[in-house]
């Protein structure tokens, strides 16, 4: 799976992220944390599904390493119906009620990134729950135009 191209110059992403989605799912499993192998950590759509339970238990930048490629994954798998990565990634960027500290990390540039992939994904998948979320994310990003 390739990871996309947009550049977040504040975060420096190279190398592994501190804690893969394949630890978090371990996490999540009652298990202990587990290091990062280059051999089963390889991201790809069979990868974010059977990690996806990892989620929750990322740092911010583990989130960030991974956040590309599930926004590509989600906007490749709308198009043939959803995924397990999918609607947990869609989840973790519902707002609405939620602790923000890992999201106030983003700068402004980064938010309307994740706000376009909103956009793209609620134009393959329209629906109430991504109209409410990209509501809530033009709220957060605080848009001047959506001020006015």
């Amino acid at each position: 799976m390739k990871q996309h191209t947009t550049n977040w110059p504040e975060f420096d992403l190279q190398g592994p992220p501190e804690m893969t989605l394949r630890s978090g799912d371990n996490i999540d499993s009652r298990g202990p944390p587990l290091p990062f192998d280059p051999n089963e950590d390889i991201v790809s759509k069979l990868y974010l599904n059977k990690n996806v339970c990892g989620l929750p238990y990322v740092n911010f930048l583990s989130w960030v390493y991974y956040i590309f490629f599930l926004m590509s994954n989600a906007l490749d798998c709308y198009a043939f119906g959803s995924d397990a990565a999918s609607d947990g990634f869609i989840q973790t960027l519902e707002i609405k009620g939620r602790n923000l500290d890992y999201l106030n990390q983003l700068n402004l540039e980064q938010k309307k990134v994740i706000l376009d992939f909103l956009k793209s994904f609620h134009n393959l998948s329209p629906s109430y729950y991504m109209t409410d979320i990209i509501d809530n994310w033009l709220e957060f990003v605080e848009f001047p135009e959506h001020d006015q």
